[in-house]
């Protein structure tokens, strides 16, 4: 087993139990912040 299988391996198991989604990334995640900075003084 190569390192990359390895860390493959990990990541795999990290994410089995996370749920599938069907909402894309811009809707599963709150955007309350603003976009953009004001004028710095």
């Amino acid at each position: 087993m190569n390192s990359r299988e390895r860390i493959l391996g990990r990541v795999r198991r990290a994410l089995a139990d996370v749920p599938d989604d069907a909402r894309p990334y811009e809707e599963a995640v709150a955007r309350d912040y603003l976009r953009e900075h004001g004028q710095r003084s």
